[in-house]
């Protein structure tokens, strides 16, 4: 197809479901645009798209954020139309830099879910949310974004808009809403909704969300991409509220005072210790409290953990510790903790109980592994567990204080013999034998 007068290619940007996308010059300006073009006009289910996408565009004009029309060619007869030239699109952007920090992944999704919101505040949605069709308008993120390809966009109001199209596409299959690949008509600012949960996935991790990756949002993402739209938020408003309320709370923003778990992030020597027992001490999240709280102070503690108890009071260790115990007995009480980390999240109560000289820290490091290897029955606690017998053989001073953990801790049948033969001799492996009658 012909290029329109006044434009001269310069190169192919990329290709799309129906549509192609070339870098073009505008002759009289030297402005350099870009120009999506249909490319098979003699094929109906893509030409009723491509008007939809036109129509869309036009209806969501006044948004900042939805990917502007420069010159709509179709009303000259050409199956095209002029936008502006962005630098490239988030997965591209992501992929060319993997270490965006985590504020600015923050501020990325922020903007596209802003931009969803105030589409469905207009009573449309947009249906095909993915990396490649949220574009950013310069090489950084304070540069903005656009949302483009609203090919499978509607008018909520039209309720009957469409729907009697064959269309082919039904959006990019990781981002796509399970009513929505049952049927395209099917799809409401909920199913946006679930898009946006898989777009956020990517935007923090990196990763295609083929597979859950744990990260700060979890809790949010796992919400939003619920199979069934009435447990999701109820539309790209919703989330992005939850969305900044849990952002504040982990960037140490929020004015209710709850502390930043960020600060655990590249701690150094002289760092404010006082500051990160606090955080730890308060052990606050607002959703899931192993992506909120737990991973962050494992990590720190799996760095840093001879360092901060040679920097924090006894009363400081004392609690961060029972505070962390604390959090991983209420993450291990919810539907799908993350029981593949119970070995990261009892290796810090394993050390504390091999280096601490603390009794009271001591039991409490004694007592988060035990519930979590044997009530929690998790095999790689158990091996850790058992490969502090083997130093506790050494110190026959604390075997007293450790039954006393267990006979507090009460009977149970998930005592394994093999357990109980790894336990020193003496008080502790006799108060085993005794849990397990």
């Amino acid at each position: 197809m012909a290029i329109p007068n006044g434009l001269i290619q310069i190169a192919s940007i990329g290709s799309g479901y129906f549509a192609d996308v070339l870098k073009c010059r505008v002759s009289e300006s030297g402005e350099s645009v870009a120009l999506k073009r249909l490319r098979d006009p003699n094929n109906v289910d893509h030409g009723h798209r491509f008007k939809r996408e036109i129509c869309m565009a036009k209806a969501l004009a006044k948004i900042d954020g939805v990917m502007p029309i420069l010159i709509d060619y179709h009303t000259l007869g050409l199956p095209c139309y002029s936008m502006p030239l962005a630098s490239r699109h988030v997965a591209d952007f992501l992929r060319l830099n993997p270490t965006l920090s985590f504020k600015e992944r923050i501020s990325l999704f922020r903007q596209t879910c802003a931009v969803i919101g105030k589409v469905h505040q207009k009573d449309h949605i947009h249906r095909d949310i993915s990396p490649t069709n949220v574009l950013m308008r310069g090489e950084s993120v304070s540069d903005g974004v656009w949302v483009a390809d609203f090919g499978l966009g509607k008018s909520l109001e039209a309720r009957s808009a469409h729907v009697n199209s064959s269309v082919s596409g039904y959006g990019q299959a990781y981002y796509v809403a399970p009513e929505q690949l049952d049927s395209l008509k099917n799809a409401n600012e909920q199913s946006d909704v679930f898009s946006l949960g898989r777009f956020l996935d990517f935007v923090i991790t990196g990763r295609q969300p083929s597979v859950a990756h744990w990260h700060e949002f979890r809790t949010i993402a796992d919400r939003a991409t619920s199979p069934e739209p009435l447990d999701r938020y109820k539309n790209a408003v919703d989330l992005l509220s939850e969305f900044d309320a849990l952002s504040n709370i982990i960037l140490g923003d929020d004015p209710t005072g709850a502390p930043n778990v960020e600060l655990l992030k590249n701690v150094t020597a002289d760092a404010d210790f006082k500051q990160i027992a606090r955080i730890v001490s308060q052990g606050k999240y607002r959703g899931h409290p192993y992506a909120e709280f737990i991973d962050p102070v494992v990590s720190f503690l799996d760095k840093h953990l001879e360092l901060a108890l040679s920097k924090w009071t006894l009363p400081e260790q004392r609690e961060a510790f029972r505070r962390l115990s604390d959090v991983i007995d209420e993450c291990m009480k919810t539907v799908g903790w993350p029981f593949n980390r119970s070995s990261a999240m009892v290796a810090p109560f394993i050390r504390g109980l091999e280096i601490s000289v603390d009794e009271e820290l001591i039991r409490t490091c004694f007592r988060a592994g035990w519930r979590m290897a044997i009530f929690k029955d998790q095999w790689d606690a158990q091996k850790r567990l058992r490969s502090a017998f083997k130093f506790l053989e050494s110190k026959p001073q604390l075997h007293s204080i450790l039954a006393a953990v267990v006979f507090d801790e009460g009977k149970t049948s998930r005592i394994t013999d093999e357990m109980i033969a790894a336990a020193p001799s003496g008080p502790l492996r006799n108060a085993m034998k005794w849990a397990a009658e």
